[in-house]
């Protein structure tokens, strides 16, 4: 039997079996330039107090433990889709569509350069988080490609004739 069960409903609601953290449904507000509801196409976070959501029109939503606010506004159309998230509380990244990689310190989000640039059509498609501080980024296209480095400074690691759809860091 089961743990807990989910009831449909017309709002999402979460039972569970033990005394296990209640879990609560909740919503993106509409995206700002256009005032539709939000496409989310990945969800990462560091901590209960800092969730972000990724969209198909390349916005962020961040979550402060009480409520999602619109972060970084992309250019909508599918262009720059957030495809993962990864790294630390204050140093996170963003992997999106058309070789976009953008970066958060804390404060606000910024565009971060990619070396060499997309071959072709290049979608980031991947973030690992290193123990040194460093990420791994992985690369599709015509070709895939991984990415190491910070927020000052990406090197390419190599080329692979596969496009590589996502990565995870295992030890280190």
């Amino acid at each position: 039997m089961p743990k807990f069960q989910w009831e449909a409903t017309t709002r999402a609601r979460y039972i569970s079996k033990d005394d296990e953290a209640p879990w609560t449904a909740t919503s993106l507000p509409p995206v700002r330039a256009t005032g539709l509801p939000a496409n989310v196409t990945a969800l990462w976070g560091s901590s209960d107090h800092q969730v972000f959501a990724g969209t198909y029109g390349g916005d962020i939503f961040q979550w402060d433990g009480r409520a999602f606010t619109q972060a970084y506004e992309g250019p909508w159309r599918g262009q720059a889709s957030i495809r993962a998230f990864g790294g630390g509380a204050d140093d996170v990244f963003a992997a999106a569509a058309d070789g976009v990689l953008l970066h958060f310190d804390g404060a606000g989000w910024r565009r971060v350069p990619v070396p060499d640039g997309p071959h072709g059509v290049e979608h980031l498609t991947g973030v690992a988080a290193l123990p040194d501080g460093s990420v791994v980024i992985s690369a599709s296209g015509s070709q895939g490609r991984l990415l190491r480095g910070t927020a000052g400074g990406l090197v390419e690691l190599t080329r692979t004739p596969i496009p590589l759809i996502d990565l995870v860091a295992i030890g280190d």
